[in-house]
């Protein structure tokens, strides 16, 4: 599922081993002071009123072609200074944030058929969407009357947001991703400043999604069709970030880290149960892992001539897309991953500065999006497919 996660202000949901970097998609100019939403992804024209897309179709009956496509493709964006894309489902529709002047934001979707669509927001000043499954509802965060964050969900036929709400207790919640069965993941802060893990079904609404003894600051960011979920927290004595798995009865487990490494966390999970995320070795850079019940955790390596990678999202095929860069910079290289040709290179939009861009989302058929700079702002784009 999808794996880009967001939420600016006091809670944040960008992979915190990112945090000694300078975020890609914070924009260097002052008047853009919304952050990447990041750590880690984001609907449709053929619905009428949502926007959000159908359940009853397939991708050949839609008319889109899911696996056709041969170089980088800017999405654009909704007129601002930078846009990304953070998810895509199996039909081509996406998901994902652009900025609307000054530090606010919308959540888009696009579709092939529809072009760009602002989602709104629950009253507020800002959103962000991160996930969208396969009968196109989507998730995010949004801020409403109050400005205060709130998870999101659009269905089709909705017309406007739909607040999850929070747990009792609490004040605020973000959602992170959607399976195709509408179970929603993400984090809810307590009025004490506290963030938890969350799960939200139409049936039961949202409940807390407890991590083990001894671990806080808990985040739920990926979640697949079996009800798995990953996630993170932080360890209350040493205060290193650890990658959670979650069963689907709600029982968590710590899925270690890099040999070598102090910190992990984790991004996305496929219906296989493979996980991706981040860890880091002590001091060094960061590097995108893969685990698997049956081998653990892998380091998947880094783009030729690069230092850290990042892994951001999965899917069922075992494709991997993330980032890749040098020491001490922020500015790295959307990658694709298999685990019989290894990482490539997806290369970037022209740019006379620089050449900037990361993946934050991968769909079935191993289409996937993310952002990429082309010399003026930060678009949201397609990359190309697996060869």
């Amino acid at each position: 599922m999808s794996g880009g996660r967001v939420a600016p202000g006091a809670y944040s949901v960008h992979s915190p081993l990112e945090e000694t970097f300078t975020e890609p998609c914070a924009p260097r100019a002052s008047a853009a002071a919304s952050l990447l939403r990041v750590a880690q992804l984001l609907a449709a024209a053929i619905i009428a009123a949502a926007g959000c897309g159908d359940s009853a179709t397939t991708p050949a009956a839609t008319g889109e072609n899911p696996s056709r496509q041969e170089e980088i493709r800017d999405l654009v964006g909704l007129g601002g200074y930078w846009a990304m894309a953070r998810g895509i489902n199996d039909f081509g529709r996406v998901v994902g944030e652009a900025s609307v002047g000054g530090d606010k934001s919308r959540a888009f979707s696009w579709s092939e058929l529809g072009g760009i669509r602002d989602l709104g927001t629950l009253g507020g000043s800002s959103s962000g969407a991160t996930a969208i499954n396969k009968q196109s509802r989507i998730v995010g965060w949004s801020m409403t009357t109050a400005e205060v964050h709130r998870a999101f969900l659009m269905t089709a036929g909705q017309a406007a947001m739909q607040d999850l709400g929070t747990p009792p207790g609490g004040v605020a919640s973000w959602a992170s991703d959607i399976n195709d069965n509408g179970m929603v993941v993400g984090h809810w802060g307590t009025a004490a400043g506290e963030l938890r893990a969350f799960v939200w079904t139409q049936a039961e609404g949202m409940r807390d999604l407890a991590a083990m003894p001894g671990v806080r600051d808990v985040r739920a960011t990926g979640v697949n069709q079996g009800g798995q979920a990953v996630g993170f927290g932080r360890n209350a004595t040493s205060g290193d970030f650890r990658a959670l798995l979650w069963s689907p009865s709600g029982e968590a487990r710590d899925i270690g880290m890099l040999s070598g490494a102090t910190e992990s966390v984790a991004h996305a999970i496929n219906s296989n149960g493979h996980v991706v995320g981040v860890s880091r070795r002590g001091t060094g850079p960061d590097r995108a892992f893969r685990w698997t019940p049956e081998a653990g955790m892998r380091d998947v390596g880094v783009l030729a001539g690069m230092d850290w990678s990042r892994a951001n999202d999965v899917n069922d095929q075992g494709h991997v897309v993330g980032n890749s860069g040098r020491n001490g910079s922020a500015v790295g290289r959307a990658f694709l991953w298999t685990e019989a040709g290894g990482m490539r290179d997806l290369g970037t939009l022209p740019a006379a500065d620089r050449t900037e861009s990361g993946a934050f989302g991968v769909n079935w058929y191993g289409r996937s999006v993310g952002y990429s700079w082309n010399g003026a702002t930060f678009r949201p784009v397609f990359f190309p497919p697996p060869r």
